[in-house]
Order: structure tokens, then C-alpha cells, then sequence
């Protein structure tokens, strides 16, 4: 069993192919948004239900992350497979949390996305499901004294969440810095963990999502046909819609 998960990141689709019991990525791939994201969505997928026929591998649900309700509803006129479920941005990230190796004790995550304009801060509550707005702050330079100057507006976000985090996922492009994670752990208390293939987390999470989807449908048919008392027609299964 294997599932397909798609996001646009960093203007551009990314896409997987996961094995949901282990959480091993088979396969990804990077797809411009050329001419756009209608036309790139069905062949990206189709590009990876290829991948996977190749090394053998069923696939048995395909997840589509939109960032807004407009995004989903341009999304899901390209798609066409009765078998695709679409999730919500914040959903996939929190589906990653949850299951990521690296944070598997922390359920409560302050998330550092440091670009190449600036910094973005937000925290993540897996038991809760919950996802606080982001922060933003420009950041001209990556010395220590500016990262320094970002400790403060994560506080913001931590004392306005009411949560303390018990780790710091760090994302992005500037994340490799050498000075990032001894200045962010000396400043929040907390440890910190730089987030590799951060572009395919969304991708991830939703198709970890679609695997549960499609185990929660099966359990449904097999309730319906432990309790049936006669012989019905084959059944069909709902599709299913995370929002």
C-alpha cells in the first residue's frame, strides 16, 4: 500500500510517493507550475502513479493540499480520480508533526521558517490539532545579533498561545546557518531541530492523511458487511473530504 501526496511549495508542486506504515518516501519529484498549476496537477500525478507501477507498488489514495478554499475548488477541476481527497494546508503540516521521527515527543512545536526576506514563527499543537497565525518579521542579515532580534517576536507568539513549545522545527532556505540553532536554543530553552526536504512535508503529511482515509473506508465496508443479514449488491464507497 502506498499513497500520493501533492503541495505547491516554493512555486512549485511537489510530490510523493509514501509508504504510510514506515513513513519512507519511495519516490518525489519537483514540477513547475508552467503553463499552470490545472494543467501541471493531473500530470503530476499521473507521473507518479508511473513511478510507482515501476516499482511495483499499489497506490490507494492521492491527497491534494490547498492553502484556500478558491485554491481547492481551481485544484479539484483537474482532478478526475475518484480515489483523491483534498487537505487543508494546515491539516498536512500537522499530520507531519504528529508522525515526523524527529519531533515524535514534542506536542507542542514552534515552527521557524527562516527565507531568504525574512522570518516567520507560528506554533503547532499536534494533541490539539492546532495551528496559531504566523508571525513575520524582515531580517536583513544572519548575523547573530539579528537572528538574536527574532527571540522576542517568538515569545509573542508562545505567551499569545497560551503553550509553551517543548521543541523548534526550523525550516528554509537561511535554516542551514551554523549560528541558528545554538542561538535559538540558548534563547527559547527548548531543543531544536532543522527540518530536512522541507518543501515535501506538506506532501507528506496529506498523504499520510489519504492513508488513513482510505483504512477508516475499509473499516466502514466491513462493519456494513459483518452486519449484513443478506447478500446486497457490491458496495460503494463514500469519498471522502478532509477540511
Amino acid at each position: 500500500m502506498a499513497t500520493i501526496g501533492t503541495a505547491i511549495e516554493s512555486g512549485s508542486m511537489q510530490t510523493v510517493l509514501l509508504e504510510p506504515t514506515s513513513g519512507e518516501v519511495l519516490a518525489h519529484s519537483t514540477t513547475s507550475l508552467d503553463p499552470d498549476v490545472t494543467a501541471v496537477l493531473p500530470r503530476a500525478i499521473s507521473d507518479m502513479r508511473a513511478e510507482a507501477a515501476t516499482l511495483n507498488v499499489s497506490v490507494d489514495a492521492v491527497a491534494v493540499v490547498h492553502r484556500s478554499e478558491s485554491e481547492r475548488a481551481e485544484l479539484a477541476t483537474a482532478v478526475t480520480d475518484e480515489s483523491t481527497v483534498f487537505v487543508s494546508a494546515s491539516q498536512s503540516f500537522l499530520s507531519w508533526l504528529a508522525r515526523t521521527k524527529d519531533l515524535a515527543d514534542a506536542s507542542t512545536v514552534l515552527l521557524y521558517y527562516m527565507g531568504e526576506r525574512g522570518v516567520s514563527i507560528s506554533l503547532a499543537d499536534a494533541a490539539d490539532a492546532t495551528l496559531t497565525p504566523a508571525k513575520n518579521a524582515a531580517l536583513d542579515s544572519m548575523s547573530p545579533e539579528r537572528i538574536g532580534s527574532t527571540i522576542p517576536l517568538a515569545w509573542e507568539v508562545v505567551d499569545e498561545s497560551g503553550k509553551k513549545p517543548q521543541a523548534v522545527a526550523l525550516f528554509g532556505d537561511r535554516s542551514s546557518n551554523r549560528d541558528l540553532i545554538d542561538i535559538l536554543s540558548l534563547g527559547l530553552g527548548v531543543p531544536v531541530v532543522r527540518v530536512g526536504a522541507a518543501d515535501r512535508v506538506a506532501a507528506c503529511g496529506a498523504a499520510w492523511l489519504a492513508s488513513v482515509s482510505v483504512e477508516d473506508q475499509a473499516l466502514v465496508v466491513t462493519e456494513a458487511v459483518d452486519e449484513s443479514e443478506e447478500a446486497a449488491g457490491p458496495e460503494t464507497i463514500p469519498s471522502v473530504m478532509l477540511t
